[in-house]
């Protein structure tokens, strides 16, 4: 269900995500209407008429549009990282001789694990496999 062109369904459709499904149908529309393919003099413009029919396929049933939008906030959430907190490799961690990483605890009873090798020199983020916490790790 991902758009693989980097404009949102919304976006593409020129509405705001919080519109209802007849604010995008009205939309939706207007702009089928504007960008038809028999109304264009190339057909380099049937693309965006291919991706307005995409955007409103996904966007007019209630599940698509509710499993699209959490798409979106995962998206956002991945890009844009809450760091709880940043500590240090050698001082916050504990070493494992026998597995060669480094060690600490996370609030929710996880660990998070790392070589040293996979922590870059400017900074790392380390996401927990239980829960949604990131840390910053330095060197």
């Amino acid at each position: 269900m991902t758009n693989t062109t980097g404009d949102t369904f919304y976006e593409i459709l020129n509405c705001d995500p919080t519109a209802s499904t007849d604010e995008i149908k009205k939309s939706y529309q207007t702009l089928i209407l504007k960008h038809h393919p028999d109304k264009q003099e190339q057909n380099a413009k049937s693309e965006l008429f291919v991706r307005l029919n995409e955007a409103w396929h996904i966007l007019r049933d209630p599940d698509k549009r509710r499993a699209y939008d959490a798409e979106i906030l995962q998206k956002q959430f991945s890009e844009n990282r809450i760091v709880h907190e940043v500590v240090n490799l050698d001082m916050d961690f504990q070493f494992d001789p026998e597995s060669n990483s480094y060690c600490r605890d996370c609030r929710c009873g996880a660990q998070f694990v790392v070589f040293k090798e996979d922590v870059d020199k400017d900074g790392s983020y380390l996401e927990c496999d239980e829960c949604s916490l990131v840390i910053g790790v330095t060197l």
